[in-house]
């Protein structure tokens, strides 16, 4: 007897698995990085800001090291070849620094400029650093400006 002579049964056709991705699974990924940035984007603007104020804080710690290297030889702060061309910026050009020398005293602020300043200038609007080596801070922030 042949095979011919029975009639075959219906077949399932075999489920392949689909390639790609259905909507759902498509938006849970958009979900997932969606809320990720909204907290991943903050912190690294945060960093940013923080990383722009060592620019402020290497400036002036560089403008009184001079100072008071100079001030080692002369006894005065405000010597000739001394002082340096105040105001300034900072190295990255993210702050201007000013101030007063005397021939006893010294007091530099840094002032955030462009984009520092607005990200950041509400919250550290200057950052000083006089003779005797003490810090100050304006802004919401205070003193954690220089942390």
């Amino acid at each position: 007897m042949r095979d011919s002579a029975f009639p075959t049964p219906f077949r399932r056709k075999r489920c392949r698995a689909p390639w790609g991705f259905s909507l759902i699974e498509l938006m849970m990924v958009v979900a997932v990085l969606a809320v990720l940035a909204v907290i991943a984007v903050p912190a690294y603007l945060e960093h940013l800001d923080r990383s722009r104020r060592v620019d402020a804080m290497n400036a002036l710690f560089a403008i009184s090291e001079r100072l008071e290297s100079c001030y080692g030889e002369t006894r005065r702060f405000n010597s000739v070849g001394c002082t340096p061309g105040l105001p300034m910026d900072s190295t990255d050009g993210h702050y201007a620094i000013t101030g007063s020398v005397t021939a006893d005293t010294y007091s530099l602020v840094a002032t955030p400029l462009g984009n520092q300043l607005s990200r950041d200038g509400e919250r550290c609007a200057t950052m000083g650093l006089d003779h005797l080596g003490r810090r100050s801070a304006t802004g919401t922030l205070g003193d954690g400006c220089w942390r």
